[in-house]
């Protein structure tokens, strides 16, 4: 199995429809200004990028709101890495995304049962196991079934979450373009964590890419 790095599981998103924030990804403290020029925003997260879980814990996402910050803590990531229970990680390169404030967001994960995909969600999830919290409320929905999406369970599922009408309509493309990356990529779980709104908008804020090789 193998977990696809952040920036490239976004750019894969894109490509199916998927909507995520505008980001850019550095590979030396030269790009940063320009990249920060390009997202011409108050306030940006940096974002290191790794296939280590936990990232934040570790230190390896921070705020920003000036480009000097994030000079200096982009630079701390490609000097120093991460330091994961004691062992060094390196940093090969960070993504620099658009920061927002988040109006309500949900955990989702995305899972395979032969022709079947189906998902669960949760408001929370552990960092400590990576499962969601509070276990006897999360329910399998299954919207492939015998490999065919089924869109009027996935427009229950976002009812339940009381998503306005133009929402429905986003999250309908969102799920769909999931299924066919799940295909396509051979993937084994698609984690979306989270899928946030804003601004009457839907956009996969952080997600992992779990693939079979």
């Amino acid at each position: 199995m193998m977990r696809l790095l952040e920036h490239v599981a976004k750019c894969r998103c894109r490509q199916y429809g998927i909507p995520t924030l505008e980001s850019i990804v550095v590979y030396s403290t030269s790009d940063v200004e320009m990249a920060w020029n390009k997202l011409r925003n108050q306030r940006i997260i940096a974002k290191a990028q790794s296939q280590i879980e936990k990232r934040a814990r570790w230190g390896g996402i921070k705020v920003v709101s000036d480009l000097s910050d994030c000079k200096i803590f982009i630079q701390y990531l490609f000097d120093k890495g991460l330091k994961i229970n004691g062992k060094h990680v390196p940093v090969e390169s960070v993504l620099l995304e658009r920061f927002i404030e988040i109006e309500s967001e949900f955990i989702v994960q995305i899972e395979q049962q032969e022709n079947d995909l189906w998902l669960s969600h949760s408001l929370d999830i552990d960092i400590d196991t990576d499962k969601f919290i509070d276990q006897n409320n999360i329910s399998k929905i299954y919207f492939v079934q015998n490999g065919i999406f089924d869109g009027d369970t996935i427009i229950d599922f976002l009812r339940s979450l009381n998503f306005s009408k133009k929402l429905l309509g986003e999250g309908l493309g969102l799920f769909y373009g999931l299924w066919k990356l799940f295909l396509d990529f051979h993937c084994t779980k698609i984690t979306l964590s989270p899928l946030v709104t804003y601004q009457d908008q839907l956009f996969v804020l952080g997600i992992e890419i779990d693939t079979q090789s």
